[in-house]
């Protein structure tokens, strides 16, 4: 502890700040993003105010509005704290994991948050005004195939069908399918069938090759 203490002493002040202020940041976030989940238990998504996560997670309106723009940023940064927490679960860098595991990995994160929070889930395809929160679905992985696509071409790798054509396609439809499994479409299927199916889809969709060199 002393010698602890002493290496922080002999920080700069500004490196000290900076390590309270990340913390401090870490905790706030944390705080609503528990707050949401424990709201979505018994309320409908977009009855959910700014108010109503601050007055849960102990957290004043200013400094909401300080990491987030409205509920909706919110909910984005939710969606990408659990694509994420996903990827490190399974030990998976974007950039070492094929394009169509990098897809099934966007799957395995909504999976997995139905599987944590089914009523959230429920009430998120259930809500009569869920087309802004499934705008944000899409968005998101689109945008997060068009960055793997991004580091694919770093190492010399490109897929066989345009990576902004496939990024467009597959966020379109995947919250569709999964909206599909985690309702009565697909009630008889359990998630490893559900993911070897889409296993085969992304591998036939996402054939990669190296550029052509010039």
């Amino acid at each position: 502890m002393v010698e602890q203490k002493q290496m922080q002493e002999a920080m700069p002040a500004n490196v000290r700040e900076s390590g309270k202020t990340d913390l401090r940041k870490h905790k706030t976030r944390r705080a609503l993003e528990e707050a949401f989940y424990e709201l979505s238990e018994t309320m409908w998504i977009e009855d959910i105010t700014v108010g109503d996560l601050c007055e849960k997670a102990m957290v004043r309106r200013a400094t909401f509005y300080k990491h987030f723009a409205d509920k909706y940023a919110f909910f984005a940064y939710v969606m990408n704290n659990i694509q994420r927490n996903t990827n490190l679960q399974q030990n998976a860098d974007p950039r070492d994991i094929t394009m169509a595991e990098y897809c099934l990995n966007i799957c395995r994160s909504y999976l997995r948050n139905y599987e944590e929070h089914p009523k959230m889930v429920k009430r998120i395809l259930n809500s009569k005004s869920r087309q802004p929160y499934t705008d944000i679905l899409v968005a998101q992985i689109r945008n997060a195939l068009l960055k793997k696509a991004a580091y694919d071409r770093e190492k010399g790798i490109e897929t066989e069908i345009d990576a902004q054509v496939i990024a467009s396609f597959i966020a379109g439809a995947l919250p569709y399918a999964l909206t599909s499994y985690e309702t009565d479409h697909l009630a008889d299927m359990d998630a490893d069938r559900f993911l070897s199916e889409l296993r085969t889809i992304f591998e036939r969709l996402c054939v990669s090759h190296p550029i052509a060199k010039e």
